[in-house]
């Protein structure tokens, strides 16, 4: 059996982590390896899907349901029900999944696992930034040598925070964001379009939209006087171009290079 640190947490990274959002996991776990945070990942695990679809149909929603069942069983080898998303993605459609399957739906669900164990609803899914809040932001301090004062703007988007039964701060004025940056010696800005979708997987077939909005975007962070934009979305960055993400911005202001 895995002993339970203060710290430890089960961990789905989702297909783009693996690919070409390579970054974004590989600096949340040198983030997690300098703060003392481990984030275990599951045994096996399956595509979220990408996007959570409304509709009656539970066979589409089978991928991630199946990602939760090894959530389960994973957890009572480590002694938490907690699965940490990085992916905004991952984290709004395992989120909306975890939420719908009350008890009818889990029954009617199950009735589809064949080899399966059934699932009971008991995983809660969190993402990255809420393990951060927990951790403390006062103690992530406590890390940061310098304090660089370089003004950055948390781009949210919509996956974070909508629906608000999932959104992990206020879905209007959010905050977590701009307390984590003040926590590495950021100035952060908030800025009007920080909650506004990116135009998400639009960029595949209607780039001219996603392009207007991109730059309206990044013309609202400018003005209010924002250096850089963050993100936790491996789509908004694409979409965006200029930004990265804030586990990167992280890593650099701990002093990533210092503690490797």
């Amino acid at each position: 059996m895995i002993l339970l640190g203060k710290y430890r947490y089960m961990y789905y990274p989702g297909c783009t982590l693996k690919g070409w959002a390579k970054d974004l996991e590989t600096s949340t776990l040198k983030v997690c390896e300098i703060l003392g945070i481990d984030l275990i990942e599951l045994d096996r695990w399956y595509c979220c899907g990408g996007v959570f679809e409304l509709s009656d149909n539970l066979m589409r929603h089978l991928g991630a349901v199946r990602s939760l069942i090894k959530a389960e069983e994973k957890s009572k080898e480590i002694g938490t029900g907690d699965l940490v998303t990085i992916c905004s993605m991952c984290y709004n459609v395992l989120g909306r999944i975890s939420f719908q399957l009350k008890k009818e739906d889990i029954e009617k669900i199950n009735f589809f696992m064949d080899d399966e164990k059934d699932y009971s609803g008991k995983i809660r899914v969190k993402h990255f930034l809420e393990v951060l809040k927990e951790y403390g932001f006062n103690k992530i301090r406590n890390y940061v040598d310098e304090q660089m004062g370089i003004k950055v703007a948390p781009y949210y988007g919509c996956t974070l925070l909508r629906p608000e039964e999932i959104g992990i701060d206020d879905s209007q004025k959010p905050r977590i964001m701009e307390e984590l940056l003040e926590a590495i010696g950021m100035d952060p800005v908030s800025f009007p379009m920080q909650t506004v979708c990116c135009g998400s997987y639009n960029s595949a077939r209607g780039i001219k939209a996603v392009e207007t909005l991109r730059k309206k975007i990044l013309e609202s962070a400018k003005r209010e006087g924002a250096e850089l934009i963050v993100t936790s979305c491996p789509l908004c960055k694409y979409n965006l171009k200029e930004a990265m993400y804030f586990t990167e911005l992280m890593e650099m202001a701990l002093g990533g290079a210092r503690h490797g």
